[in-house]
């Protein structure tokens, strides 16, 4: 039995007026489960999708299936932030004085200020869309009904407006209202699409090229999860792994003897976001 853990990690400048614990620390961490997914040899691919046109969406919701989705989209989040964080101005939108003011001070302002923002019409309008639909199809495909998509789909929205991209930016009026609301219709349209796909593979028609893009791109999220689940556990050598996301918000205490305002708490824990990878054997 052996573990290696590797964890990447972005420190925020505290705020000496931030949070108040009075124990130690306030920190929480997701422990992705991990699951056996079994594959064709021949569906080793990028847009491997195993068991996406065969199995059918459960008669009754699959909580512990969505709740697994949601750290897995959680786990992404932290990825893409970062990703966006090294990425020039012209593609994040972040200047370098926005990424340099990240602290929790400047996460507790953007909150308090959603905003109609400017950005590109098909980052708007097209990209928002598309992933308020992936949100849509998953809670669809785990056995949830419409109106519990829709509500999920701008649950999982309105986490990244006011979570991790809230750090650099008020979050968008536009973007909490459109994805949810466009997604939910494009991915009725979707779940038409992979239930015309399912019915063909079903009667016996082989499923083709074409119909395997179309599920993955139709349910991205579900298609990731699989290839995560892959990447991530070995059931022949008993051995797996876990990524998971780190988020530690900051903690004081009071001091003693000093009731000036920039000395009246002690830093006990530094606020932390990042991510953590463990490979267990």
């Amino acid at each position: 039995m052996g573990l290696i853990s590797l964890s990447a990690a972005s420190y925020a400048t505290p705020t000496a007026y931030s949070l108040v614990d009075n124990n130690s620390t306030a920190s929480w961490t997701f422990n992705l489960p991990a699951q056996t997914v079994q594959y064709k040899p021949f569906e080793r691919h990028i847009y491997s999708i195993s068991g996406d046109i065969d199995t059918p969406p459960p008669s009754s919701a699959d909580k512990a299936g969505l709740i697994k989705d949601t750290k897995y989209f959680f786990t992404y989040q932290v990825a893409i932030v970062g990703l966006l964080y090294i990425s020039p101005q012209s593609f994040s939108g972040w200047s370098d004085e926005q990424k340099d003011d990240f602290s929790f001070d400047k996460y507790k302002n953007n909150i308090r200020h959603a905003v109609w923002d400017s950005d590109q019409w098909d980052i708007n309008y097209i990209m928002h869309p598309y992933w308020g639909s992936a949100y849509y199809v998953r809670a669809r495909e785990r056995g949830y009904d419409e109106n519990t998509a829709f509500w999920y789909s701008a649950a999982l929205s309105a986490s990244f407006e006011f979570g991790f991209e809230a750090f650099f930016e008020e979050p968008s009026l536009q973007d909490i209202i459109v994805t949810p609301v466009a997604g939910a219709f494009l991915g009725m349209y979707f779940m038409k699409l992979r239930k015309e796909i399912r019915a063909r593979h079903a009667s016996g028609e082989k499923e083709t090229l074409s119909d395997r893009w179309i599920m993955a791109l139709t349910d991205p999220l579900g298609a990731m999860n699989a290839k995560t689940d892959e990447w991530f556990y070995d059931d022949e050598n008993g051995s797996h792994s876990q990524l998971s996301p780190i988020i530690a918000l900051p903690a004081y205490r009071p001091t003693d003897f000093d009731s000036s305002l920039e000395n009246r708490y002690r830093l006990t824990q530094m606020p932390v976001l990042g991510m953590q990878y463990s490979y267990r054997w």
